[in-house]
């Protein structure tokens, strides 16, 4: 058991240490380092603090709830808004993206890995790209605005599964697998049973 005595004398040394210049010159420095960083003040290296656009994977613009239901009254949406891809940006994604499924051992030919999956494996991706870069955005969107959507093929009567995107040049759709963008025709898109962001 630790004696009164015992603790007085610990506690008076811990303050005859601290009264010390060097302590005290250590303690703030330690106090400026606490203070000045966190995530409110340092922006990643990779990801600028100030601009329209937290980087290139967005062009800036911020589409509303509202807006997202015109654009697919049917479309389930998980945010209030979201932000417009930029189009040039798609390509370098999809070179990332075909690089992560190889380091996840993922091969585009396996059959349990189907387009559904390799879709929604995309969108959690490219969500989570945008909330990495965008965290000292000032772009006030929620997600990016990257989704799926699953539709019956017109040639072939199958089921299938497409990445979309809503960007500066409209509503685009893009080959899971391949990263290609595909275009639908009209009864394709009406066969959609499901489109989400």
């Amino acid at each position: 058991m630790i004696s009164m005595r015992n603790t007085s004398t610990f506690t008076s040394s811990l303050f005859k240490a601290l009264r010390a210049p060097r302590v005290l010159i250590a303690v703030a420095m330690a106090a400026v380092a606490l203070g000045t960083t966190g995530c409110n003040t340092i922006a990643p290296p990779d990801a600028p603090a100030y601009g329209k656009a937290s980087s290139h994977n967005t062009t800036g613009q911020v589409i509303s709830y509202n807006e997202m239901r015109s654009i697919d009254g049917k479309m389930v949406l998980g945010d209030r808004s979201y932000a417009q891809v930029n189009s040039a940006w798609l390509a370098d994604f999809n070179k990332r993206f075909r690089r992560e499924l190889t380091r996840l051992g993922i091969s585009e030919t396996d059959r349990n890995f189907d387009s559904s999956r390799v879709a929604d494996l995309y969108r959690v991706y490219a969500q989570a790209h945008y909330f990495k870069t965008s965290f000292h955005s000032e772009v006030d969107a929620e997600a990016i605005a990257i989704g799926s959507i699953w539709y019956v093929r017109e040639t072939s009567g199958t089921q299938h599964a497409l990445v979309q995107a809503i960007t500066e040049r409209g509503r685009i759709f893009i080959e899971p697998h391949t990263g290609e963008e595909i275009q639908l025709s009209a009864n394709e898109l009406r066969s959609a049973y499901f489109a989400a962001m």
